[in-house]
């Protein structure tokens, strides 16, 4: 989807679906304390994107718009972190996180972007 335009429709489902794949790879880390802490984070941070992009869309203003936006940014941001710990801690051997760790990097890239050009029309009607 780089380099093109992506409807709002669009966003929330790859959204949605980052989440799912996020909460299944959550699921089958294995039962230690390490592995519970950082899977239950990664897919509350995950989840979180989504639901803060949802909520963006029924935002009550333009500040209120950047600032979900924002926050689905820094919960990217911190999905990125509790998968790059996953795959350093190699709790799943045979997962390659490759592709969902590109995934993610492309979701803070949109979402950073979005939030970049709600600013910038703000200032332009101010």
């Amino acid at each position: 989807m780089e380099g093109r335009t992506m409807k709002k429709k669009d966003l929330l489902q790859r959204l949605e679906d980052f989440a799912v794949r996020v909460v299944e790879l959550a699921d089958k880390l294995p039962n230690t304390h390490g592995a519970r802490a950082v899977g239950f984070q990664v897919a509350k941070s995950a989840i979180s994107v989504a639901h803060n992009y949802a909520e963006s869309q029924a935002a009550s203003s333009k500040k209120h718009f950047i600032s979900y936006v924002e926050i689905s940014e820094r919960e990217a941001r911190e999905t990125y972190i509790s998968l790059r710990i996953i795959d350093r801690r190699q709790y799943l051997q045979q997962e390659n996180l490759t592709e969902l760790l590109q995934e993610n990097n492309e979701i803070i890239a949109i979402l950073t972007s979005i939030g970049r050009k709600a600013k910038e029309n703000v200032r332009e009607i101010v």
